[in-house]
């Protein structure tokens, strides 16, 4: 057996750790001398969760709260849920967006509607608010003192922790 074939870190024959385990980078060549390409930054996205999550489309978006929907109305009496239901869900939740957008003045709560409706605009237990209980979170926007209300307390903070938190939230794969 060969030093390299013994070596379980694989790759170098040597220690088994590479410049890339011990955080730095090599020279600009590997080891038969050709030229590696380093990584440009100025080309990065400036934001890495829009590039690792694309937002999701309002196909997506509704067929979701009706999953949700549905699972949450389990074993009730009708037990259905109606396009118009999401619709008036969707439209709420845009409506708060909108308000944010005014109160706010930030370019997020345009950027990330549709994952903003999907996945974060949602009870603390879980499953949808209902609809007047959606209703009532928009007067509170419109209120005498908005900044103070609690969904715009929470849509705030949701914004701050965001490009942490966007990779662990909601469905995958949309």
């Amino acid at each position: 057996m060969s030093g390299s074939e013994g070596n379980m870190g694989g790759g170098s024959g040597g220690s088994g750790w590479t410049s890339f385990d011990l955080g730095v980078l090599a020279e600009d060549s590997n080891e038969n001398g050709e030229e590696v390409t380093q990584p440009n930054l100025q080309n990065a996205p400036a934001n890495p969760v829009e590039a690792v999550l694309p937002e999701p489309d309002m196909d997506s978006v509704k067929g979701v709260i009706k999953n949700r929907l549905l699972v949450h109305r389990l074993g009730q009496r009708n037990s259905t849920v109606d396009d118009s239901e999401i619709d008036r869900i969707v439209s709420l939740k845009n409506e708060i967006l909108d308000r944010m957008v005014e109160l706010d003045h930030s370019p997020f709560w345009n950027t990330h509607r549709n994952r903003l409706i999907r996945d974060y605009i949602l009870p603390p237990k879980g499953g949808e608010y209902k609809i007047p209980t959606l209703e009532s979170k928009l007067e509170s926007l419109f209120g005498e003192n908005p900044t103070s209300s609690i969904i715009y307390k929470d849509l705030i903070r949701w914004r701050a922790s965001f490009h942490m938190d966007a990779p662990f939230r909601g469905p995958r794969g949309n």
